[in-house]
């Protein structure tokens, strides 16, 4: 199977999980400049090809490299570091959303991507009043 494209959606949607995590990896703590991509990840719990998921906040943490190799590769401690980073009960709710029939098709990526511009201006308005520690941010629905 090839590699899943990569939409605007997708590329706004990341920049969100990582602002909300402070541009900082959530599994080792490591920080990133703000605005610094490269190293930096989005990880999703469920894989992007879940069309149900693939844009949910509780979906995706904010991992480095390193350790986005490592969760990737231990699934176990992927399931310990999701479900301690978003607590028991929004991993149930993960668990449901992941099995919704969701259509590729019935995507409209350019009204998520707008959303998640949005959402990241929030946070980065958050970001330069000064507030510190991690933000949440509405998920497209």
């Amino acid at each position: 199977m090839g590699a899943i494209k990569r939409t605007t959606a997708d590329k706004h949607f990341s920049d969100c999980v990582r602002i909300a995590a402070n541009w900082t990896c959530q599994r080792c703590e490591k920080e990133y400049p703000e605005g610094h991509r490269q190293g930096l990840h989005c990880s999703h719990y469920v894989g992007r090809g879940n069309q149900a998921t693939r844009y949910e906040p509780l979906n995706a943490i904010s991992l480095c490299y390193g350790c986005h190799q490592k969760m990737g590769s231990d699934p176990h401690a992927h399931t310990e570091l999701i479900r301690e980073i978003i607590g028991e009960e929004d991993f149930h709710i993960l668990l449901e959303r992941k099995n919704v029939i969701v259509r590729k098709a019935d995507r409209p990526i350019k009204e998520i991507a707008k959303h998640y511009r949005e959402q990241y201006k929030i946070m980065d308005d958050k970001r330069k009043a000064g507030e510190i520690g991690p933000l949440s941010f509405e998920g497209w629905l």
